[in-house]
């Protein structure tokens, strides 16, 4: 399950003692796409690192201390992952994300990350933080094939701010 992340780069201080007591409390589904975007995108995907713990599960009481979070956090549900790349290559994340099933994606460039998760939803939701303010865009999913792929690339990185 852990195939290109460990316990501790992806739970939460709580979540990795309840992992180590036999509790996995992200989803299998989640893991398994996350995968699937660190091979796809072909580079290091971090998540918890630094000083940082609390990007990939959290639990409810770890997410009450988050500045921003939802009440009903997709991290809590276990489905949620905040990720950096060294490249900048957001816009590739996020296509990488789409292809492997994340319905939301959200771009802070002030803070370096993207939000990943698999929520259900017909649509992918998208946002990008801009000087303070969300932006929010959806993308239907059946507009996203292999061949179009460079145009689309084109278009994340023109609706995320994403310069290189």
């Amino acid at each position: 399950m852990f195939k290109h992340f460990n316990p501790s780069e992806i739970l939460s201080p709580e979540g990795l003692m309840e992992y180590e007591e036999g509790n996995l409390l992200l989803q299998g589904f989640a893991i398994k796409s996350l995968n699937i975007i660190r091979e796809n995108i072909d580079e290091a995907i971090f998540i918890n690192h630094g000083g940082l713990r609390y990007r990939g599960y959290r639990s409810p009481d770890e997410n009450a201390i988050i500045e921003g979070s939802a009440h009903f956090s997709r991290h809590v549900q276990g489905i949620a992952f905040d990720c950096t790349i060294k490249s900048k290559r957001y816009e590739l994340l996020a296509l990488c994300a789409i292809m492997a099933g994340a319905k939301g994606i959200g771009y802070y460039p002030d803070k370096n990350f993207m939000h990943i998760d698999f929520r259900t939803s017909d649509s992918v939701i998208c946002w990008h933080s801009k000087a303070g303010k969300i932006e929010t865009f959806t993308i239907k999913t059946e507009t996203i094939d292999s061949q179009r792929a460079d145009i689309f690339l084109k278009v994340l990185a023109t609706k995320f701010g994403v310069c290189h």
